[in-house]
């Protein structure tokens, strides 16, 4: 490779795993070459906040005046030690990538176990070639040092990483590649510190000599001289140029994710995560990231766009992909993804009638989607929800289905209602959103075939061969009319003006008898008084209770009853008349019948007093 010469720097990047111990004393040290009170302060306090205190202590007014060869008291780091502190045992490893060898430049790598113990080579018989692994104690101190390359990140700059489970570095020669958990790292360069946590980032120095960081995942914190910090965030890269502010800009990723959607809600097992193609990227790393931290996470690389996950486990995640190949290619924005096979809560209510109204209501999760036949309507902020049919005669059966979202998993329930029955035959109507309806054990009919008298169905709802609701229906087939049983009026003597009072007793041996409307009579008197009244109200004993107010002008005789009418729930009706000394009753499917009975009540009559 020809390069000029004015690309030659001196190099010079040392890499820290260690564990500080706490109670140092106080001391005195010379400042070297290079060195700043950031610098200082994470070398010989291990918290790059307190080069302040330095500062403080040393009578510092600007740090950016510190020369080779000043003398600078230390105080005592104690209270520092457990933030490096680690209670694990397993060794921290180094990966070194990204160049074709490292030990033709590395002129040593040597380690130690603690700082009172002396360096000691490691053996580098072998070439260390990319992708290599140098190992050490989590409590010892790894120290590479690379004497020569294309670029520099300032003079005696230090890469400090502080870890409990161990470190994952990529160092590629020019610049930095730097990948941590919830480790916290600090790089040194400079007048600058770099800072970050679960984060992932790139250093580098361009020609002219600025520090350029650019973030792939999470962010990170550049600290000047001074104390004042800028935050990075994913997707930025800041060019540092000494003495001035950073300046940011916003670098896209080539990568857009396709499906799943950002915040996708979905209860498959299976999924297949997919994204544009970028060209020139010869691969794609694929991450899937668990919230919960007990949860495995999935690193992959794959060549297509593509990836099928497999047996993915209820919980959130977040997913996203880097192109591999492709200089500077940032990592694409993540989106979430939530998997939930758990149903929602369903619960009916008893149906309650208004009219010919059915009103079916429940409660659900809160917002869910509810379904009854094909009717859809979203649930409430607190759950409930409320459907109508009009069901003036026949059967319904209907289903009810929730889901928490769309495809998401089912609850469901089932209810039967009847209403009116003419003859011996119903109509049956299924609203179900899926599956299928059997009454009696046997696929649903249009028409159902009754007798007279109470008709036990029974029905079920089954999705899937599952039962999903069920149980049994009641249905009394009616066609007598009311029988009446007694006919009295209070009082027996009145005079005009007064209230008269009329009961008429009757039963039903069918479904009951009707509301007060449906018994109907009418009176004629003296003169040419006649009224036609309803009854006003339905006493538990089964007596329709009508009242009325006569005239004050009212002549002197009898008030009569001369026709009498009774209904009962079903329609049929019993119509008494006193001409011609007949009965008449008619069913709901208005066939007259005739018959001599009952002639005793009519007649009855009332004495209008003379006034």
């Amino acid at each position: 490779m020809i390069m000029t010469k004015k690309l030659i720097y001196s190099f010079s990047i040392f890499a820290f795993v260690f564990a500080l111990a706490g109670g140092a004393i106080a001391k005195e040290i010379t400042v070297k070459r290079g060195e700043s009170l950031s610098i200082i302060a994470v070398r010989e306090l291990g918290d790059i906040n307190r080069w302040q205190e330095l500062a403080d202590l040393n009578g510092i007014s600007d740090p950016r005046r510190l020369k080779e060869g000043q003398s600078l008291i230390i105080p005592d780091a104690e209270g520092t030690s457990s933030v490096f502190s680690t209670s694990s045992s397993s060794a921290s490893i180094m990966h070194l990538q990204g160049v074709p060898s490292l030990r033709k430049i590395a002129g040593a790598i040597r380690f130690k176990s603690s700082d009172l113990a002396g360096w000691s080579d490691l053996k580098t018989n072998a070439e260390i070639k990319t992708g290599s692994q140098i190992m050490t104690a989590n409590t010892g101190i790894a120290e590479l040092k690379i004497q020569s390359a294309l670029l520099e990140l300032g003079n005696f700059s230090i890469l400090k990483i502080i870890t409990l489970d161990g470190l994952k570095m990529q160092l590629v020669i020019g610049n930095l590649t730097i990948k941590t958990g919830s480790d916290r790292i600090v790089v040194l360069s400079g007048e600058n510190a770099i800072e970050g946590e679960n984060c992932e980032f790139k250093l580098a120095i361009d020609e002219a000599g600025a520090l350029r960081a650019t973030v792939y995942n999470g962010s990170i914190r550049i600290i000047r001289h001074d104390g004042t910090s800028t935050s990075i965030e994913q997707g930025f890269t800041a060019t540092v140029k000494r003495g001035a502010v950073p300046e940011l800009k916003e670098v896209i990723s080539p990568v857009k994710l396709a499906q799943p959607k950002d915040n996708a809600l979905t209860d498959l097992e299976n999924i297949l995560f997919q994204w544009n193609p970028v060209q020139g990227a010869k691969s794609y790393r694929f991450e899937l990231i668990p919230e919960s931290e007990n949860m495995p996470k999935l690193i992959d690389e794959v060549t297509q766009p593509k990836i099928q996950v497999n047996a993915i486990p209820e919980g959130k995640f977040s997913w996203s992909v880097t192109p591999i190949g492709i200089q500077d290619a940032i990592k694409s924005k993540s989106f979430a993804l939530t998997v939930d096979r758990s149903a929602p809560l369903l619960k009916l209510n008893p149906p309650r009638q208004e009219g010919a109204n059915w009103i079916i209501s429940g409660n659900s999760t809160p917002n869910a989607i509810v379904m009854l036949g094909n009717e859809k309507i979203t649930a409430s902020n607190t759950g409930s929800f409320e459907f109508r049919r009009n069901l003036f005669s026949g059967v319904l059966i209907a289903g009810v289905e929730a889901r928490a979202r769309v495809n998401g998993a089912a609850s469901r329930a089932g209810i039967a209602l009847a209403g009116r029955v003419d003859g011996t035959s119903a109509e049956v109507v299924s609203e179900i959103p899926s599956g299928k309806v059997l009454v009696n054990g046997l696929p649903l009919q249009n028409k159902l075939q009754l007798a007279e008298g109470t008709n036990n169905i029974s029905w079920s709802w089954e999705v899937k061969s599952e039962k999903i609701a069920g149980g049994s229906l009641k249905i009394v087939i009616d066609m007598t009319p009311p029988e009446i049983l007694s006919v009295r009026a209070e009082p027996d003597r009145i005079k005009s003006g007064d209230r008269v009072t009329i009961k008429v007793g009757a039963k039903d041996r069918g479904m009951g008898l009707g509301e007060p409307d449906a018994a109907r009579i009418t009176i004629v008197g003296p003169g040419s008084f006649e009224l036609e009244l309803n009854a006003k109200s339905l006493s538990n004993g089964g007596e329709y209770i009508f009242e009325f107010d006569t005239p004050r002008n009212l002549k002197s005789g009898y008030l009569r009853i001369t026709k009498l009418e009774v209904s009962d729930r079903d329609g049929n009706t019993i119509i008494m008349e006193s001409e011609g000394m007949a009965t008449e009753t008619v069913d709901p499917r208005e066939r007259l019948h005739k018959f001599f009975s009952h002639i005793i009540f009519l007649g009855v009559g009332i004495l209008v007093g003379s006034l």
